[in-house]
């Protein structure tokens, strides 16, 4: 029996959002790692260890993104078009930082001198760094509204260019996810390595981890007093397919909360998003704490 539209929308929401969840979470510290080679690691030794926490994984990690991509495809035709074509700059910008990972792991072996080692080891910060940068600044420009139209033929079309993209919320939603992956790897390294690198690691990831609670709760309340919501006006067609030509919206302030408030117990998303670094900082503050007072024999 055959799924009706409804239904098909649910599945591929879900799957579209494991794909995504499952690439922040498997590739996250992979691009947190490469954000902290040129800062974390004093020796080249030390950078060395580094790299070889994620190199059987990154590889891997980033097919996450690869299937986002299809599922969009695969699923919204219509978003995929207008996302990699109005977004062109910045997709290729993200693609070109990805492809540096790879070269970056490959020739930076290629010599030992230390000028050399440095350059790649500044060309790996750029493809942790950029990716998540532009990652948390398409978020933000989603939640902000993006200038596009769609006509008969449903031909979307952007009417911006990239640097509408870098606007102060769009910014501050990129630094957010800067901070947020930053902590993931400097977590990470805390589990994978030992001695004066992993104490450096905790300090970073604990400073990461305040961070990411004050961008959070900075990029809520701007986004409830600063930034209009849509709210849908018209009447929506469950048992056919997508056409946006048939929706009207409103906009509002904080109309991105009225769910929170129709449903208080979806609260608990952004409140785990709180929680979470608060609590990976305490933990691990306690672990700190008890190695330090624990004699060594």
């Amino acid at each position: 029996m055959p799924l009706d539209y409804e239904t098909l929308r649910i599945i591929w929401w879900v799957l579209l959002g494991v794909l995504l969840i499952g690439f922040a979470v498997m590739d996250g510290f992979d691009l947190g790692v490469a954000m902290w080679l040129p800062w974390l690691a004093k020796t080249d030794m030390e950078r060395r260890v580094l790299i070889n926490s994620i190199a059987p994984t990154w590889e891997g990690n980033q097919v996450w993104f690869i299937l986002g991509g299809g599922a969009i495809f695969a699923a919204w035709p219509m978003l995929y078009a207008l996302s990699f074509s109005g977004f062109y700059l910045a997709m290729l910008f993200v693609l070109l930082a990805l492809i540096l990972r790879p070269v970056g792991f490959k020739y930076r072996s290629k010599s030992t001198h230390p000028k050399w080692r440095s350059f790649w080891d500044k060309a790996l910060f750029v493809s942790g760094f950029v990716p998540s940068l532009i990652f948390g600044v398409a978020v933000g420009n989603v939640l902000e509204g993006v200038p596009f139209y769609i006509d008969e033929s449903l031909r979307p079309f952007y009417m911006g260019t990239f640097f509408n993209l870098l606007n102060p919320f769009g910014l501050l939603s990129g630094l957010l996810s800067v901070s947020m992956l930053a902590m993931h790897g400097a977590f990470f390294l805390n589990v994978k390595t030992e001695g004066y690198l992993q104490r450096r690691a905790l300090i970073a990831a604990k400073v990461c981890s305040i961070l990411t609670v004050l961008l959070f709760i900075l990029g809520g309340i701007w986004l409830y007093y600063g930034i209009d919501g849509y709210s849908l006006t018209s009447i929506v067609a469950h048992d056919g397919p997508s056409n946006p030509l048939y929706k009207t919206v409103a906009t509002a302030t904080g109309a991105w909360f009225t769910n929170y408030r129709n449903m208080p117990a979806l609260m608990i998303a952004p409140l785990l998003g709180l929680v979470a670094p608060l609590l990976a900082f305490y933990s691990h503050a306690i672990h700190a704490l008890h190695l330090s007072v624990v004699p060594r024999h």
